[in-house]
């Protein structure tokens, strides 16, 4: 069980934005992930856009907030009269959390079996995000993900009738 909940976005689309988490329970960072999630306007994800940031280990205890700012902060650590915020640096060239269609979620290294993320340095589009389906059926085709169906000789005969 995550013992952590995203509290917030903040200064979305600015140089110092950032996302707050706070600790519900006495917990570890190791392993943890967010995952940052961009969407097209059909509400599918853009997986060439996935972004993601491993936690590095660190123990926190209950009230405890954490923040990953998307470039760069020099503060690691903060005490103040309501406790201790602990800052991480993601060290992006850009702000990530703008606009309607972005999700985080943070992710156990149970749920990581299995994810594979797209390479951040290369983003490419697939042809269906570029609405290129022809081009799509026929990589498809090339990978052997689906068949060259012919149509039939009935078939054929349907269309002279007509």
């Amino acid at each position: 069980m995550i013992n952590l909940r995203i509290t917030g976005l903040y200064n979305r689309g600015q140089q110092d934005e950032y996302v707050e988490l706070e600790a519900a329970a006495r917990c570890d960072l190791e392993g943890l992930m967010l995952v940052r999630y961009l969407y097209n306007a059909e509400g599918f994800p853009i997986y060439s856009q996935a972004r993601l940031y491993e936690f590095p280990d660190t123990n926190l205890r209950k009230g405890n907030r954490v923040r990953l700012y998307s470039g760069f902060t020099k503060e690691k650590k903060v005490r103040t009269p309501e406790g201790v915020t602990y800052n991480f640096s993601w060290t992006l060239d850009t702000p990530i959390w703008d606009g309607n269609h972005v999700e985080c979620y943070i992710m156990s290294p149970d749920e990581r079996i299995g994810y594979a993320p797209c390479d951040p340095i290369e983003d490419h589009e697939s042809p269906a995000e570029r609405g290129d389906f022809e081009g799509l059926h026929k990589h498809m085709q090339e990978k052997g993900e689906i068949g060259t169906a012919k149509p039939s000789k009935k078939a054929k005969k349907s269309k002279k009738s007509k």
